[in-house]
């Protein structure tokens, strides 16, 4: 799309067409509303900075793309943009493993979290980015690497896409099974990346309650 009446007929036509995405530039974007259109839309930018993504954020359009871009960062991004929520797995995130080796240390159990959700950010695009430019050696290493830190989070399914990625060429799966899987990978970490985001916003929560139950405590005293 390339200026705002394409916008405003897209929305037309959205009525009587099948439309998975739309890609759009800052130029395109009504400067006053939000865009009223349900499919996922890919903002181009040529910079952003916070104003520009508070704006964005403003008009639903919360998925962008700095150019210039590599033409695989940009297949990665729009593959992410047409995974549906219904392709994702429901399952909930279980700490307590984790929590019993921290015996209810609410530092190291941030510590920890913060580790996890750094790996969840990036292994699973270091994985789409091994798949397209065919790294095929790299990619199950990376599995490999991605489900150890993820073992012992009680998230079976994922971790089962995880060693079907990484023993694929012992499972004879072919580049699309594995593109299905990886793409697996990429939606479900979204799903994970919220509920480990959550968790660490809730000890968080928990250990500055108690550090100001102790400074009460102290000033009793």
């Amino acid at each position: 799309m390339e200026n705002k009446e394409d916008l405003n007929t897209l929305t037309k036509a959205k009525q009587n067409t099948k439309i998975d995405a739309v890609i759009v530039d800052t130029d395109t974007i009504p400067l006053n509303n939000s865009i009223q259109i349900d499919v996922p839309i890919l903002t181009l930018v040529p910079f952003l900075h916070d104003n520009l993504r508070k704006w964005l954020n403003e008009l639903g359009l919360n998925q962008y793309l700095k150019t210039p871009f590599s033409k695989n960062v940009f297949y990665d991004k729009v593959t992410k943009l047409l995974i549906k929520p219904e392709t994702m797995y429901n399952e909930k995130i279980d700490l307590s493993y984790i929590e019993e080796i921290v015996e209810d240390n609410p530092e190291m159990m941030v510590t920890l979290l913060e580790m996890l959700l750094d790996n969840i950010k990036e292994y699973p695009d270091k994985m789409a980015s091994e798949f397209h430019t065919q790294e095929f050696y790299q990619l199950r290493e990376t599995a490999h690497k991605f489900k150890s830190c993820t073992a012992y989070t009680g998230l079976t399914e994922f971790n089962e896409v995880l060693t079907q990625i990484e023993r694929s060429e012992e499972f004879n799966l072919s580049n699309l099974d594995v593109e299905e899987k990886v793409n697996f990978i990429s939606a479900a970490a979204q799903t994970i990346q919220v509920q480990v985001e959550e968790k660490l916003q809730e000890i968080k929560q928990i250990g500055r309650a108690r550090l100001n139950s102790s400074h009460v405590a102290i000033s009793y005293a």
